[in-house]
């Protein structure tokens, strides 16, 4: 069955016939001639796979996004640091809540953890000297009231009389003093 019929090259007005013999040399090799007849298995032989696409680079292909990467490793490295900082600031309250938790409402035990704590919040000059009433007064000016008035009264005179009564409530007051106090600088 004949599918197809190469043709010569269409000839324009003015043409030569030299000009269809360089058209004839521009076939592919082993294509057929001017004049044969090509079946469509021939033309599918002919096929070539077309060549595989370039690798796709890895690397971005502006600067803009390295510089978008850069200022995000940095945003990242400073909000980490920031939360070693705070984490470190904050030492000293874990460290009193845990031993609140084992002091329960014993005056006794919770009058140093406290003292600590304010310690650790303001500075010594401050704190060191505050006994009695002054005491009561910073403890309620610091994290809230309680102190002067309720609960915390027992830390007046509670460690020194040697009773050793729990006073009920002073333990969940001093553990809310711990997580509202704040130091000046507002840590």
């Amino acid at each position: 069955m004949r599918l197809a019929q190469a043709s010569p090259p269409a000839s324009s007005p003015g043409a030569t016939s030299t000009d269809a013999a360089q058209g004839a040399e521009t076939l592919a090799p082993g294509a057929a001639q001017p004049g044969e007849f090509v079946s469509l298995i021939d033309l599918l032989d002919e096929l070539r796979a077309p060549p595989p696409p370039p690798p796709v680079a890895m690397t971005p292909q502006t600067a803009g996004w390295l510089v978008v990467g850069a200022v995000l490793a940095l945003l990242l490295g400073w909000v980490l640091l920031a939360a070693r900082r705070r984490r470190r600031a904050n030492a000293w309250r874990r460290e009193a809540l845990a031993a609140l938790a084992q002091a329960g409402d014993d005056p006794a035990a919770v009058a140093p953890i406290l003292r600590r704590a304010a310690l650790a919040l303001r500075p010594r000059a401050e704190v060191a000297g505050l006994t009695g009433a002054g005491w009561l007064a910073f403890l309620d000016a610091t994290g809230g009231p309680g102190f002067a008035e309720g609960p915390g009264r027992a830390l007046a005179s509670g460690p020194y009389d040697g009773r050793g009564a729990p006073a009920p409530g002073l333990g969940a007051l001093a553990a809310r003093w711990v997580r509202r106090a704040r130091a000046e600088g507002g840590r």
